[in-house]
């Protein structure tokens, strides 16, 4: 089976800066050239042509992949990193400047050369990190300055689990949706890791390949010897276990590919109530800067490798 396991690292001081709240919960509009991104209840605007790549990690060394044009960070500050730990700093032609948005114990702090920095800001239990040289600081700052708190992101996601659902799915079909990825399977918890919103030729990708998702769910696997759910531990709190929602017009679908059963993409209708998990489906959904790269169960391992790494 496939387990979750997630990466720490820790962070550095933030500056002194108080992010603004969003107005009635919700985002405003982003300045001309620029965007939103999310992660838990928090938004901090990046430059449009921002693209979306991986931070190092303390396995740096080993990596024959470097972003060549700044970007936004997929793994959030976590995910699988090899049991090597890179000595020295990181060199200088392989960095551009970079946003992390992370929890404050998984913040970036590999060790960097000269002339680059983290920039940092703690919003609650965020911490926002820019990677920047002496050439980026006031770009970096604006950035940082950008950061808002929400209670419903830009793409219509909620910060915290949905508890309900409601409407049928295919009778919403080809208007335009967003998918909201959490890490916790959990109703009412902050776990929000990003938003994708999908429109025009995405859109219509989607709505096919919901279409073309075979009735009844899955697929699952109750069976002790292949496929265990890990036990929680109740002292630790909410436990890592991805789950996605689907949201067209406000309403909200469950779209569960982590676990040994109750897979599928909520469609409530006569047929059935679940749509089947298929490579397609995950491709069309889970797009950035929605990553997952450790799940368990018979749907995730569908997931896991339908959706390649950018």
């Amino acid at each position: 089976t496939l387990r979750t396991r997630l990466v720490a690292r820790m962070s550095e001081a933030p500056p002194e800066m108080a992010p603004a709240p969003a107005r009635d919960g919700a985002l405003p509009a982003p300045q001309p050239g620029w965007r939103w991104e999310s992660f838990r209840d928090v938004a901090v605007q990046v430059p449009q042509d921002w693209g979306y790549g991986f931070a190092p990690t303390s396995a740096w060394c080993i990596s024959e992949e470097w972003p060549e044009a700044a970007y936004v960070d997929l793994a959030r500050g976590q995910g699988m990193v090899p049991a090597i730990l890179c000595e020295g700093v990181i060199p200088a032609d392989q960095l551009v400047p970079h946003l992390v948005l992370s929890e404050p114990a998984a913040a970036p702090a590999e060790s960097l050369p000269d002339g680059w920095n983290y920039r940092r800001l703690d919003v609650g239990s965020v911490t926002i990190s820019v990677l920047t040289d002496a050439a980026g600081d006031e770009l970096a700052d604006q950035i940082l300055a950008s950061a808002v708190t929400f209670q419903v992101d830009h793409n219509g996601c909620p910060a915290a689990v949905p508890s309900s659902e409601s409407g049928a799915l295919s009778q919403l079909a080809g208007a335009p949706l967003a998918v909201c990825l959490y890490d916790f399977d959990a109703p009412g918890v902050l776990g929000l890791r990003a938003s994708a919103g999908l429109t025009d030729a995405a859109a219509d990708a989607a709505w096919q390949a919901i279409a073309a998702a075979p009735p009844g769910g899955g697929p699952d696997d109750d069976s002790e010897s292949t496929c265990q759910e890990p036990t929680p531990d109740p002292s630790a709190g909410p436990q890592p276990d991805s789950v996605a929602f689907v949201v067209v017009d406000g309403q909200t679908f469950r779209f569960a590919f982590s676990g040994c059963t109750g897979n599928g993409l909520s469609d409530p209708s006569p047929e059935s109530p679940l749509r089947e998990v298929t490579p397609q489906l995950c491709r069309t959904l889970l797009v950035p800067p929605l990553w997952v790269d450790t799940a368990f169960g018979p749907a995730a391992g569908v997931c896991l490798a339908a959706v390649q790494r950018p």
